[in-house]
């Protein structure tokens, strides 16, 4: 930055005068070294479970799978109870094709952090794969209580409820989505039940 906006004369000397007058008491003031070390114990004591998660991120996204599961294995070895690493571990198994797996990992997370969606989310996905649809519309259900508004949970909960037999209820869901996105196949087939139903024209 100071090659492209060097500091002049006046900058200088108000931010030396400054640092030798108002903020002088700071520098004879305590590191606290012993307090943050206190305060990252529990982080420390993690430090292997958030390696092999950031690991596993990484060969995700450059989909390797067998790498990102052996990294997530890890992670759960080191912390069982991570909710982070169950939601990851989740996401994976319901990529390759492993809802049954996947639901296993999320509900378990659901379980450790149930004030947290995406665990609600991810578990509600894999269920509408193994066509367990009320199952997935109760975890639906709870991901829009903890974080309303998201689009795509509207549209699986009117797929659920399609399936479920509840037309109406269904209906009602796809007609709430078509009002927030117009675009996109989901959007294309919520237009198309209800112009099968007769909702719209």
């Amino acid at each position: 930055m100071f090659s492209t906006h060097p500091m002049s004369e006046e900058r200088m000397r108000d931010a030396r005068q400054a640092a030798n007058g108002q903020y002088q008491q700071m520098l004879a003031g305590p590191v606290n070294r012993e307090r943050y070390m206190d305060h990252t114990v529990g982080l420390r004591r993690i430090k292997g479970t958030i390696t092999a998660l950031q690991q596993g991120s990484t060969a995700l996204g450059k989909k390797n799978y067998q790498a990102a599961e052996r990294a997530f294995r890890q992670a759960l070895k080191e912390s069982p109870q991570d909710y982070t690493a169950l939601v990851m571990m989740a996401k994976l198994r319901l990529n390759r094709k492993r809802p049954a797996e996947a639901v296993r990992y999320a509900e378990k997370a659901g379980q450790v952090y149930p004030g947290e969606a995406q665990a609600h989310l991810v578990a509600g996905s894999a269920n509408i794969s193994l066509n367990r649809y009320d199952r997935a519309l109760q975890q639906l259900d709870d991901y829009d209580r903890l974080l309303p508004g998201n689009p795509e949970v509207t549209f699986f909960k009117g797929y659920s409820l399609e399936k479920m037999q509840r037309r109406q209820d269904a209906a009602n869901q796809y007609t709430n989505y078509l009002r927030k996105v117009n675009q996109g196949k989901q959007a294309q087939y919520a237009y198309s039940r209800l112009k099968t139903w007769g909702y719209v024209r």
